[in-house]
């Protein structure tokens, strides 16, 4: 299966108006969108007066936040399917047969215990059923995932959408992970944008930031993007994209063009 191309988003505006068009250019691009659900999570929690406690950058979830979470996913996901189906429909894509799909593709764990924190049911990747995937690309279907998992014995947990669009990326051999983001990317130290790095020079900038207690330049959700895109690169992915969702025909651009956007 080749020209898989996967999007990683955290606002459902995220995912534009230019995915059902890929998959329509003739060149066998297949799609999985894997959303976030953070700051979903963060108004259902203020609403309801439920504090947040974080440690390693992730959210300590607990079973009170569970409810609130799995709402948000199920409103989150709907959002998305509307305006895609809508995409599909006003772009005449309707009759092509190009459908959306999901399902419950990821087996989830405990992230446990890290440094004497229990994360409770922040959760992390235990399996990937890659076939089930890979038969609906084969088919023709966008296919959206959650960041959330499920145990062997039904217990339902909380993952990061960054690190999870990495690992599922690695799973089934993607040619490309596209983060779409907010800004134009990724500053360094003197506060200039970078345009690529090397896996090393990723690992030294995620060092720097986590040895920060305020780092300049950068924002507060980048260390998990940047986090989930070495990973990819550890788990053998070639090339993983950040783009920004706020520039016209960024994902074509990066897409279809030889110098990009991101």
């Amino acid at each position: 299966l080749k020209r898989v191309i996967i999007g990683a988003f955290d606002k459902v505006a995220g995912i534009g108006d230019q995915w059902p068009f890929i998959t329509q250019t003739n060149t066998g691009i297949k799609i999985i969108l894997m959303h976030g659900i953070r700051p979903f999570i963060d108004l259902r929690l203020d609403k309801n007066n439920i504090k947040s406690s974080f440690h390693k950058h992730q959210r300590i979830t607990t079973a009170e936040m569970m409810p609130h979470i799995i709402e948000a996913n199920g409103l989150v996901k709907t959002k998305i399917e509307a305006a895609l189906s809508s995409n599909i429909y006003h772009n005449n894509i309707f009759k092509s047969e190009l459908k959306i799909s999901s399902g419950n593709f990821l087996m989830a764990k405990p992230r446990g215990v890290i440094d004497g924190v229990d994360m409770e049911q922040t959760g992390v990747i235990r399996e990937i059923n890659h076939e089930a995937i890979i038969e609906k690309l084969n088919h023709n279907e966008i296919v959206i995932m959650s960041p959330i998992g499920y145990s062997p014995i039904g217990e339902i947990f909380n993952l990061s959408f960054e690190s999870s669009a990495s690992k599922i990326a690695s799973s089934i051999q993607a040619e490309k992970l596209i983060y779409i983001t907010e800004n134009n990317g990724v500053q360094n130290i003197r506060g200039e944008f970078i345009s690529e790095m090397t896996s090393i020079k990723l690992n030294n900038l995620i060092s720097h930031i986590k040895e920060s207690e305020h780092p300049e330049f950068i924002e507060k959700n980048t260390l998990p993007i940047l986090e989930g895109a070495a990973q990819g690169l550890k788990e053998g992915l070639a090339k993983i994209h950040l783009v920004n969702r706020h520039i016209n025909g960024s994902l074509i651009m990066e897409l279809f063009t030889n110098q990009g956007q991101g």
